[in-house]
């Protein structure tokens, strides 16, 4: 029997709702507050809408849950490779409450010359704080 178009989007808010219940109390228990509700169906699918989040509280969720591991970048692909490398660094600044917005692959203007990562440009601030963590992962 087919369900009509304002059954199955019912039927996909109910499970919204349970999934952002049981997703907030998952976190919750784990010490995290998370604002959430079920999302608008799309497509008779259920959603969960999550609140914004604070940026301490995604680092504090990035430190409990680790950020996803990279895949290393297949061999003799030099512009994967600076990719995979902007990736991690990238993680590791969001770990450490950090951004580089210019960060990024610089490819070669010359067809045979290197791949090359760009840090960028960072206010004095950022680069202070970034030296301070870098000091600390060398045991400084």
């Amino acid at each position: 029997m087919a369900h009509s178009p304002e059954e199955v989007d019912a039927d996909a808010r109910r499970i919204g709702a349970q999934l952002a219940d049981e997703l907030h109390l998952s976190l919750l228990a784990r010490g995290f507050y998370l604002p959430m509700r079920a999302g608008e169906p799309i497509g008779g699918r259920a959603y969960v809408d999550i609140e914004p989040v604070r940026g301490d509280t995604a680092t504090t969720l990035i430190d409990a849950f680790g950020p996803p591991p990279v895949a290393p970048a297949p061999p003799g692909n030099p512009t994967a490779d600076a990719e995979s490398a902007v990736r991690n660094l990238r993680r590791a600044l969001c770990i450490a409450s950090l951004g580089l917005r210019s960060l990024g692959v610089r490819s070669p203007s010359d067809p045979d010359g290197p791949v090359l990562v760009n840090l960028g440009v960072a206010p004095p601030a950022a680069v202070r704080r970034l030296a301070s963590v870098v000091a600390r992962g060398a045991g400084r």
